[in-house]
């Protein structure tokens, strides 16, 4: 039957009831199928209203490895939010400084962590890339800081001054440590 529900999370099947079928193993990942006379069996599925969220069996969870995160998977969606927010400014406060200072900022860390990623496709670093990341982070840092500590507003001041300052220092992370991380794997 249909399962429905919008104040409760409630989780479907136990792992050990009829139907299952044993374990198939691809890549390193465990997957299991549920097979049922008359219906679809859901297993280790969360319902919430509009959203599905898969629980797989087993999940360990780790800290993240700091090393192994790449700044074009930071950098790309840092732009896009500078540019996003500089449109909120002109939209609501026909600021075209706004518009213009998130433009440039996002379109130029867009471009940086392009350059980065076709680096990393490359199996290379892109030092330019990640300098002219940590300098756009930085500047956003002391001229949003500045004006934060002027106006004491947390929107849009505070927040990209605080965004800007968590990148700056993943940038001067990445810079310090020989940048990206490459896989010694061939595919």
């Amino acid at each position: 039957g249909l399962v429905s529900g919008f104040s409760f999370l409630e989780t479907i099947a136990d792992k050990n009831k009829d139907g299952l079928l044993p374990r198939a193993r691809h890549s390193h990942q465990t997957h299991y199928k549920t097979l049922s006379s008359s219906s679809f069996s859901l297993q280790n599925i969360v319902f919430i209203p509009s959203f599905f969220f898969y629980f797989p069996e087993k999940q360990e969870f780790t800290k993240p490895n700091i090393e192994k995160m790449h700044d074009f998977c930071f950098t790309i969606p840092y732009g896009m939010l500078l540019i996003g927010g500089g449109f909120i400014g002109y939209m609501k406060k026909g600021s075209i400084t706004s518009f213009a200072g998130g433009a440039v900022a996002g379109l130029l860390l867009i471009l940086a962590g392009y350059l980065s990623l076709k680096a990393f496709e490359m199996k290379k670093n892109s030092s330019i890339a990640v300098v002219l990341q940590t300098v756009i982070s930085a500047a956003l840092t002391l001229v949003m800081g500045q004006r934060y500590l002027l106006t004491q507003k947390v929107m849009p001041a505070g927040l990209v001054a605080g965004i800007s300052a968590l990148m700056t220092c993943f940038y001067v992370y990445k810079i310090a440590t020989g940048g990206n991380k490459i896989s010694s794997k061939t595919e």
